[in-house]
């Protein structure tokens, strides 16, 4: 134990010398450290002078070479017209890759300039750099018309394939076939980049001659398929048929505008990019539309005579079929990009290949200009609408009112008659007639129920223009004097011609049955009228009873042949001039007349022919039941002139007889 507590004291004793030595050795520490700081600070106070001196200096330094990179930059810009001045005279065609790196430098030293025009040196430079540029995109401008000019000329469709596609529905699935390369492939790449170039430079004029070179180009091939419409004084003056005629060549024209414009969108959309293009596009367009819509106007103005509804009839089927193609073609491509790329024949990007899909994104929304051009069409075809019904209540009313007194001679059907069935026939040939002229001002959207209401409405129509028709021509009829049967026969021509012309035709799947079954019934009852008129009062001279004292049968008999004589022969006289053009009318009547005379007739002359009531029997019995029958076969309702003379006529009926 006190070996151990040895130790320890040993070990305590050696401690405690030890943390003496390290107190003394701290002491002399902090006295060093002292010392090196004073000596710091002496150092410090001696060399700032100096750190101020060098920071000065490396401030200019920075200084002078910031502004030597501005003045060199400066001076490179005050060179650069200098500089690309060779590849800018020598111009695209030359060389274009240096033509429009020339002028993208040039454009950004006159930017650079522009930045430091404030400097005094900077201002002639600027001028003259600015001149340079201005030249330059002039240069640009001309050879960008003179490149599309050519590359339209050696591109341009012939009148052939227009006038082949004019009637082929425009969607998705014929866009590709119908759509034409309008410049070469090869030649687009120079445009696009001339393009891009005069618009990144604010530069309008190339833009504004593309507009411009593509509307002659459009015009030039609309005329091609059709002439240009007549001016609006002239139109005025036209004929129905010439006014049709230039209502088709108008027609042709907003179909070829249809089909080029296919073409037309996508050559802008691969020119110009995706936002200039498609304004540049409906820029194009609508001006030709516009034309097309001032002229529609012109043509509906014009028809202000209700025979000139058929014009407007056919601008109506014109514009209701241009309406959903035009705004097929407006919309453009759904995919911008397969636009641009079709139009240079290259492949979509994966990306641009999804976005397109199949050819079932939506297509972009129509501009305001498109819109506009579309809602002037619309308007039109609403007016087309208002002025063929407007027309067409005319033409009614017109009917109904004619006062024209003028007769055929010979009781054929009416030239206004022939003219209303051919009005009328025309008419339904248009597949909508119904909905144009009784419809809703608004083109499509309306119901079964609305069809079924306008096809009634058209039927009333058509039923009510001819019986007033008929009944104007009744009341012309009475204006054969001195003639009934005639008048009776003109009905009986004019109600079978309207029946014929009704039956087995669209007016009859209108009019109905009932109607046909109904005026054959009329041209039955006119042509009994006609054969009271005139073969009843022969036949009355055949069923007088005859008296039974011998003097006075004879005088009756003589009485009655001579009465025979004279009546047949007056109505050789005046009815072979008459006419019924039907051949199956005309035998139709024919044999009632037989029927109804020739019996009779043969059964008096076998009771009479052999009693000896004169001394001259030839005088009194003219004609055998044959040459009754010759008569009314061959020279009846044949349009044929007769001699007046009744030797004459006797004369002429025996030697045709003999």
């Amino acid at each position: 134990m006190a070996a151990a507590e040895q130790r320890l004291g040993t070990r305590v004793e050696a401690l405690g010398d030890m943390l003496s030595v390290l107190s003394r050795l701290t002491s002399e520490a902090g006295g060093l450290l002292d010392s090196l700081g004073a000596s710091l600070d002496s150092l410090g106070t001696l060399t700032a002078p100096i750190h101020s001196r060098a920071t000065a200096l490396t401030v200019a330094q920075r200084n002078i070479a910031a502004t030597k990179g501005e003045v060199d930059a400066l001076l490179e810009h005050l060179d650069t017209p200098r500089r690309v001045a060779a590849a800018l005279q020598a111009g695209p065609a030359s060389d274009l890759a240096a033509f429009l790196e020339g002028l993208e430098a040039l454009e950004r030293s006159v930017a650079f300039l522009q930045r430091h025009s404030r400097l005094a040196a900077v201002g002639a430079a600027l001028g003259y750099a600015q001149a340079v540029f201005n030249r330059a995109l002039e240069t640009c401008h001309a050879d960008f018309t003179a490149t599309l000019a050519d590359a339209t000329r050696t591109c341009a469709p012939q009148p052939s394939w227009i006038v082949e596609h004019l009637g082929d529905t425009l969607d998705e699935a014929s866009r590709a076939a119908l759509t034409l390369e309008l410049v070469p492939r090869e030649v687009l790449p120079k445009l696009q980049r001339m393009a891009a170039v005069a618009l990144d430079a604010g530069y309008d004029k190339p833009r504004q001659g593309y507009i411009a070179a593509r509307g002659r180009f459009l015009a030039a091939a609309l005329r091609t398929v059709g002439p240009e419409p007549p001016p609006a004084a002239a139109l005025a003056s036209l004929a129905p048929d010439a006014l049709e005629r230039a209502v088709a060549g108008w027609g042709r024209r907003m179909r070829a505008l249809e089909l080029l414009a296919l073409s037309e969108h996508r050559l802008a959309a691969s020119i110009w990019p995706e936002a200039v293009g498609g304004e540049v596009f409906a820029q194009i367009l609508t001006s030709q539309l516009q034309q097309l819509a001032q002229a529609g106007r012109d043509f509906i103005e014009a028809c202000r005579a209700p025979e000139k509804v058929f014009a407007v009839l056919e601008l109506h089927t014109y514009l209701r079929s241009a309406l959903p193609a035009l705004e097929f073609v407006l919309a453009g491509s759904p995919n911008h990009a397969a636009a641009t790329a079709a139009a240079a024949g290259q492949r979509l990007s994966s990306d641009d290949a999804a976005a397109d899909g199949a050819g079932n994104a939506a297509p972009a929304p129509l501009s305001p200009l498109c819109k506009a051009a579309l809602q002037q069409l619309a308007s039109l075809l609403a007016t087309a609408q208002r002025a063929a019904a407007a027309l067409f209540g005319e033409y009614e009313d017109a009917v109904g009112r004619d006062a024209s007194r003028i007769l055929p001679p010979d009781g054929t059907v009416h030239p206004r008659t022939a003219q209303v069935l051919s009005y009328v026939k025309r008419l339904l040939s248009y597949e909508d007639a119904s909905g144009v002229l009784f419809g809703s001002d608004s083109d499509g959207g309306w119901g079964v129920e609305a069809a079924a209401s306008a096809q009634s409405a058209l039927a009333a129509a058509v039923s009510r223009l001819l019986a007033r028709l008929l009944e104007n021509l009744e009341a012309r009829a009475r204006g054969y004097r001195g003639e009934p049967a005639l008048g009776a026969l003109f009905m009986m021509n004019n109600v079978h011609y309207a029946q014929r012309t009704v039956e087995g035709s669209r007016a009859e799947r209108l009019l109905g049955r009932e109607w046909v079954e109904r005026h054959k019934d009329g041209v039955e009852e006119w042509g009994a009228r006609y054969h009271d008129i005139t073969w009843g009062p022969v036949l009355g001279l055949l069923q007088v009873e005859a008296p039974a004292d011998v003097s006075r049968l004879k005088q009756h008999l003589k009485d009655t042949f001579a009465s025979f004589n004279s009546a047949l022969e007056r109505i050789y006289a005046t009815q072979s001039a008459w006419t019924i053009p039907d051949t199956a009318l005309r035998d139709a009547v024919r044999r009632v007349i037989k029927t109804d005379v020739l019996g009779p007739y043969q059964d008096f002359l076998r009771k009479y022919a052999d009693v000896q009531f004169t001394s001259t029997p030839a005088k009194y019995i003219r004609y055998a039941a044959s040459d009754v029958a010759a008569i009314v076969d061959d020279d009846l309702f044949e349009t044929k002139v007769v001699p007046t003379s009744k030797l004459d006529l006797k004369q002429q009926k025996l030697s045709a007889i003999v």
